[in-house]
């Protein structure tokens, strides 16, 4: 997930901003060398914790599918916002990677601090992507990772997360069990700073959210977790995800790593930890 700068509400503005990240020498060694899935949050899809009313979200949009190189046929052009899934591996090895938009649909609440509402007609996802994230979770796959710009995993703190809209947490907590999906778990972003979360919900198996955030920009401190595994790291980091194929049964590493390449945050899960 590629986050840009701060940048006004304007569609030239965003071209600038996608032209200044892809000039970059640092990005352009990255990109030449490690496939990308991009998916945005609100610095680069508008301005500071946008939603569904930015005007000019179909301007952004267009830049999105420019900067990225979006095939002219790829359903991501034919539906509202940028939300796409993709596979790999057959069979036994089959991945899915599904990376939502929590900006396209959302429904602002308020400036933060932000109160979690009660208020079930605010959404994240909006109707259309949850209908097309069920058929995803439908699809076969042995192990599933949730790609949210914003925290799925933490408490409410008065910062953009799901935390805020606690029925759309229960209806993805639903949807997991109502669709059998295992094998599941989120990454996410936005934070400035680095965690694993896990949440315990009745009748569905623990749901694990880690969070890598502070590539290029730091926050400074973390802020209250109940729902942390172990503890947050506030420096520079990158995360990876290994999943160990020989192992028996299969195993995941989830880990966090510092500018050094040194594991500053590590949780290693079986698969069987995450079935019903």
């Amino acid at each position: 997930m590629v986050e840009l700068v701060d940048l006004p509400v304007y569609p030239f503005f965003i071209d600038l901003g996608y032209y200044v990240l892809g000039n970059k020498e640092p990005f352009k060694t990255f990109k030449a060398s490690v496939p990308i899935l991009a998916t945005w949050d609100d610095h680069d899809y508008g301005y500071n914790n946008g939603g569904k009313e930015f005007p000019h979200k179909t301007a952004s949009k267009n830049s999105f599918m420019k900067f990225w190189n979006i095939s002219p046929d790829s359903p991501m052009r034919s539906r509202g916002g940028v939300h796409n899934a993709y596979y790999y591996g057959e069979g036994e090895f089959r991945v899915q990677i599904i990376l939502l938009d929590t900006r396209w649909f959302l429904d602002v609440i308020s400036r933060e601090p932000i109160t979690a509402t009660r208020d079930t007609s605010k959404h994240i996802l909006g109707e259309e992507e949850w209908q097309w994230l069920e058929q995803e979770l439908r699809k076969p796959a042995r192990i599933r990772i949730i790609g949210s710009s914003t925290q799925f995993g933490i408490e409410h703190n008065g910062y953009e997360a799901w935390a805020n809209y606690p029925h759309e947490m229960d209806r993805f907590f639903n949807l997991i069990k109502s669709t059998r999906a295992e094998g599941l778990f989120f990454v996410s972003g936005d934070v400035h700073y680095a965690e694993i979360s896990r949440r315990a919900v009745d009748g569905l198996y623990p749901i694990f959210d880690v969070t890598s955030s502070g590539l290029t920009q730091l926050e400074g401190s973390s802020k209250p977790n109940m729902f942390r595994v172990g503890d947050s790291f506030t420096d520079f980091n990158f995360g990876m995800i290994h999943i160990n194929w020989n192992d028996n049964p299969v195993t995941i590493s989830q880990e966090i790593y510092d500018i050094n390449g040194n594991v500053r945050i590590q949780n290693k899960i079986s698969i069987n930890d995450l079935k019903f």
